[in-house]
């Protein structure tokens, strides 16, 4: 019948071209003589069917990839088998993707419906992963206010995305980390990628440090460069053991933060202090300013100053800053203000006068001296004070003591030896002169005085009424005349007998 595929001559059935059904063969023969025909039947059974197919026929090979389900239809209860290098559950058909080794493979399903058995098949490809490395410079950055973008390092398949937690100043291009602008932290940097069949995802780890913190300051901003200033303290707070740096000009230990100021040069330093706590190091910085003194000098119009009585002021010449304030040890008789010194007011003795002054920022004092020298000493004197202008008179001798080699003077009419101070009385003129002498000790000189007096002689007049008289017995006494200053004492030679109250001769 139509649908069996029968060879007639061999009477062979090609089984998988026929239709099935149920078939009566005739075989017809003849021994030449006579013909027969003879039959069997042959039954040509349907194949049992079934179909298997995955959701995909390419599978990734990922750590984290989920079996390959097979998807089967038709007759079930076959056995699934492929070769080796495929993790195929022989029951299920399900694929262990990640326990499998990446290649194309033939998956057969041979299954029985009892009477027959077939098999089909399907394909699979397990995707072997891409390759890619990623990693930065270093594992820890610090946090610093400069900081260079932390790179990465990346290998194998290019073009992923970089992402991470928040915090993390991440381009998710590049997988540069902008380590300044990150919140401090450790953090999973991952690297998704494809090679466009199979995506996976690798990792990296980066971590933020925080800046250790430390802060400095000076007691003040400026300092101003006396030759007694103290060092400049510094005040550190946070990490110590740091070091400490400035520009040239300023005097830095650069240990402690000290400065020593008055070793500095004036102007403005930025200080910077450089510190780390181990991970991390940081810079902070202040400002201190060394302050230039004020300028003044002051000088006197001498060095030496006699204390006379009738001495000026010494005054004082200021050059720079004005306004500044004059003072000296006990004795010197100083205008603070002004700086002029009473010199007949102050002790003899050698004195520093210092001139405190301030320029609004900075004082200084600056200073020089003056001697206030005390006077020579001298004393002169006469015999007398009262001398008679007799044509016979000796000179008035003087008594000099203290300071010699000085100079005498007078008024016009005392004939005085200006060299030793004796008077010619009989050569002056009569009258009351003060007697000045002028010395000196080499430093200062002075003048003592004294007087004395040039008496003019009294006048009077005596006359007998005759020059001659003759020596009678009875001759009167020669009575005599007198005329001016009355109450004298008359006197003669041996032989004249005279009487001395009344000047009568007997």
């Amino acid at each position: 019948a139509t649908g069996l595929s029968l060879n007639a001559a061999s009477g062979s059935v090609d089984v998988k071209s026929s239709t099935a059904g149920t078939y009566r063969v005739l075989y017809t023969f003849s021994d030449g003589s006579c013909s027969d025909t003879t039959s069997t039947y042959i039954v040509i059974k349907p194949l049992p069917v079934a179909g298997v197919s995955y959701s995909a026929l390419n599978f990734c090979r990922t750590l984290d990839a989920d079996s390959a389900k097979i998807t089967q239809t038709g007759v079930t209860g076959g056995v699934y088998a492929s070769v080796a290098g495929l993790s195929l559950n022989a029951a299920s058909g399900s694929i262990d993707v990640k326990s499998s080794t990446a290649g194309t493979y033939q998956v057969l399903y041979t299954f029985n419906d009892g009477s027959c058995s077939d098999t089909t098949s399907t394909y699979i490809v397990i995707k072997s992963l891409p390759v890619a490395g990623i990693s930065y410079s270093a594992p820890n950055f610090c946090r610093t206010l400069d900081a260079d973008s932390a790179k990465i390092t990346q290998t194998g398949v290019a073009g992923g995305v970089y992402t991470s937690t928040a915090g993390l100043s991440l381009n998710g291009a590049s997988g540069s980390v902008d380590v300044k602008s990150s919140t401090a932290g450790t953090y999973r940097v991952l690297y998704t990628f494809s090679d466009g069949d199979c995506s996976d995802t690798i990792s990296t780890y980066i971590v933020i440090k925080p800046l250790p913190v430390a802060g400095i300051s000076y007691s003040a901003l400026n300092f101003c460069r006396t030759l007694d200033a103290d060092s400049a303290k510094i005040t550190q707070t946070g990490v110590a053991g740091g070091v400490y740096s400035s520009a040239t000009g300023l005097s830095l230990n650069a240990a402690s933060g000290s400065i020593d100021v008055k070793s500095s040069t004036a102007g403005t330093y930025r200080v910077l202090y450089t510190f780390s706590d181990g991970s991390c190091s940081d810079t902070t910085s202040t400002y201190i300013v060394i302050k230039p003194l004020p300028v003044a000098g002051i000088s006197y119009s001498a060095l030496n100053f006699c204390r006379k009585l009738d001495a000026d002021s010494a005054h004082v010449t200021v050059t720079g800053i004005t306004g500044g304030t004059f003072s000296s040890v006990a004795g010197l008789s100083l205008n603070a203000a002004s700086g002029s010194v009473d010199v007949k007011g102050s002790t003899a003795g050698t004195y520093r006068v210092l001139y405190t002054f301030n320029d609004g920022s900075c004082s200084d004092t600056t200073s020089t001296y003056i001697v206030i020298k005390p006077l020579p000493v001298a004393s002169i004197s006469y015999s007398a004070l009262n001398f008679c202008r007799k044509l016979d008179a000796d000179s008035a001798k003087l008594t000099q003591t203290g300071v010699t080699g000085g100079v005498y003077t007078s008024a016009a009419g005392l004939s005085l030896n200006a060299a030793s101070g004796s008077v010619d009385v009989k050569s002056s003129s009569v009258g009351t002169y003060r007697v000045l002498y002028t010395f000196s000790d080499g430093d200062c000189s002075d003048t003592i005085s004294t007087y004395i007096v040039i008496k003019p002689l009294p006048v009077a007049g005596i006359s007998y009424s005759a020059l001659n008289f003759c020596r009678t017995l009875n001759a009167d006494s020669a009575k005599i005349t007198q005329t001016g200053v009355a109450g004298g004492v008359y006197t003669s030679t041996a032989g004249l007998s005279l009487n001395a109250a009344s000047g009568s001769i007997d």
